[in-house]
Order: structure tokens, then sequence, then C-alpha cells
């Protein structure tokens, strides 16, 4: 199977995998064994890869949690996907990165005060590689407004 093979349409993207690329096809067989339903979507850059499940066995959380037991030795992260949101390269992509965050269910376990993460990867895209475009905001941009926004989460 090819890392950059084409989606199926009942294909779910779960999962953001990152590796070294020379062990990227290693990595997603190491995750193979704790899930042989496991697909791979697309790959992103050299050394991040969507991965996915069919509809019906959509469930990373056993996955997630073979891989923190038994540790993949070629797998650097797993990032469980909790939303999709379509980008515009606009300011406004950053408010929709916060309702998206906001409109997750586990959101509203979140306390006045709890610590959280903000993460954010922006990969090129290819009018960015061409030098015809620029991006509107840094991925650093991203973090500090998001962590400023949820920092002020209204207690519900």
């Amino acid at each position: 199977m090819s890392l950059e093979a084409s989606t199926p349409a009942r294909i779910t993207p779960a999962l953001i995998v990152t590796a070294h690329p020379e062990f990227m096809r290693t990595a997603f067989d190491e995750l193979k064994r704790f899930d042989r339903s496991l697909q791979s979507i697309e790959l992103l850059s050299p050394d991040v890869l969507l991965c996915g499940f069919s509809q019906e066995t959509q469930d990373v959380t056993t996955l997630m949690r073979l891989a923190a037991e038994q540790r993949p030795i070629f797998v650097r992260h797993l990032a469980p996907i909790q939303a999709i949101v379509d980008l515009s390269n606009t300011e406004d992509d950053i408010g929709a990165m916060a309702l998206a965050v906001a409109d997750l269910p586990t959101f509203a376990l979140l306390q006045r005060g709890q610590r959280f993460a903000v993460q954010t990867r922006l990969l090129p895209t290819e009018a960015i590689l061409a030098g015809t475009s620029k991006r509107t905001y840094s991925s650093g941009h991203v973090n500090h407004f998001l962590r400023g926004l949820l920092r002020r989460k209204p207690v519900r």
C-alpha cells in the first residue's frame, strides 16, 4: 500500500502520525500491528501521515492505548483528530478554529484555571511552496490567540 494512496470515501480521518521521513513506512507498519483496520490516507508532508479507519471501526482509543503501553520505536507523535476545519488562509481561520475547539465535547470538561496545551502544525500549500502565496498567520500566532481565547472560557 502506498502511503499516498487516494482515500476511499468510507475512510474517516482519525489520526495524525509523525515519524522521520525515512522511517514513515516502518512507523505506519508498527501502528498496523496494533490495529489492522488502520488505513493510510495521505502523506501530508514527508514526516506527517494522515491515517483513518473505516466508518464501521472508527475508534482510535484502543490504538492510542496500545501505543502508550507498547511504545512504537519509529513513531514520533500520535495525535487523534478531534475536528476538521476548512481553512481559507485568512484571519477568519483563527476564529473558525476557536469555534471548532469550543464545540468539542471534551471542551466542556475544562475548568477555569485548568492547564491545557494548544499545538499547531501548519503544512505548506502548493501555492506557498511555489512562492505565489504567503500564509496569513503563523503557528505561533494561532497558538497564542487560541490559548488566550480559550483561557477566557466562560464557566458553565
